[in-house]
């Protein structure tokens, strides 16, 4: 039995009702990019009619239209259907969020919580629907792990584009054991035809870990490690021509995934929860390092908020292979 009270361990979600309209019309109309490519404009007899608006072969016991409270405050929609188009798949018509609490990180919150909520209820996969052209649900949609189908549909005024994401089972982020650890480092070992240079990280790694220099974090999918990062505390990292960074900084390295997981949001995820985790140590400004030509990852770390340039450097591999790093910084 599906329970929305559990959809979120951050917010309050229930069943909106009439009552409600007036604060959900409010939240939409601000919305105006998603009403410019899914016309006409919000009013209420328009909620009021999302409200009761079924698909076919559905009854009002599968929809759930509901609202994701903090501090009694409406920050999110969402038109959720039960076991639509199929048994083990169920269906979002609509999510929004409020503009004030749009890129941080909150939409994207939500949706993870109710992925790992309905993963642990047997559900298989979520589907939706966006607007063709519509840029900011296309990519918001697509960072959460959803890839189109391939299938579209005509309204007369756009052209939905359906998309869906498997749920695979329950994800968790952790600091690994030492078990994990080697477990983890064997693999990576296997994979690589030249295993002098990782043979010796294994050794730092564990090492390294096991004295308290670094700090691992592990995002594992139904007990398989699927990616990793690494903290490494560094109260004497030299930011070239400024002198030490002090006391609170801490290096983020060995980002890994593997391939067949990329772009579902697992790192992301896992990004999230280490960084929360480092901050509650009492770190408060984390720096990250990139080769010069790995432009597409200086996306991603600016995307991330690492935009303060603090210097270069290099790192010389077991094998003497040395490459060139520039460094990026951010408050956590």
């Amino acid at each position: 039995m599906i329970d929305p009270t559990e959809f979120s361990n951050r917010f309050t979600v229930r069943v909106l009702n009439e009552t409600d309209i007036p604060a959900v019309y409010a939240l939409c109309r601000e919305n105006t990019l998603y009403y410019r490519y899914c016309p006409p404009a919000v009013t209420e007899s328009s909620i009021r009619s999302d409200m009761k608006a079924l698909p076919p072969r559905k009854t009002p016991e599968d929809k759930y239209y509901l609202g994701y409270f903090e501090d009694g405050r409406l920050t999110a929609v969402m038109d959720y259907i039960h076991a639509f188009p199929n048994a083990e798949t169920d269906f979002i018509g609509f999510f929004m969020v409020n503009t004030a609490d749009q890129k941080k990180g909150v939409g994207s919150e939500i949706i993870r919580d109710l992925c790992d909520y309905l993963a642990e209820q047997g559900i298989k996969a979520i589907c939706l629907g966006w607007v063709h052209g519509n840029p900011q649900a296309e990519h918001f949609w697509k960072k959460n792990g959803f890839q189109e189908t391939g299938k579209t549909s005509e309204t007369g005024r756009y052209t939905i584009v359906y998309a869906e994401k498997k749920l695979h089972g329950v994800y968790i982020c952790k600091t690994p054991s030492p078990e994990e650890m080697n477990r983890k480092w064997d693999t990576e070992i296997s994979l690589h035809a030249e295993k002098g240079n990782w043979i010796v990280w294994k050794s730092e790694a564990i090492e390294s870990a096991r004295e308290g220099r670094s700090i691992p974090y592990y995002g594992i999918l139904d007990g398989l490690i699927i990616c990793e990062a690494t903290a490494v505390p560094c109260p004497d990292f030299t930011q070239p021509g400024t002198g030490k960074a002090g006391d609170g900084t801490v290096e983020l390295k060995a980002f890994r995934t593997m391939k067949e997981y990329r772009g579902q949001g697992y790192f992301s995820r896992l990004m999230d929860y280490l960084q929360k985790d480092l901050k509650q140590k009492g770190y408060r400004t984390a720096v990250v390092g990139v080769e010069p030509e790995e432009t597409l990852n200086q996306q991603i770390y600016s995307h991330w908020g690492f935009t303060e340039h603090i210097g270069s450097g290099t790192e010389t591999y077991p094998d003497g292979t040395v490459i060139h790093i520039e460094f990026f910084a951010k408050q956590l």
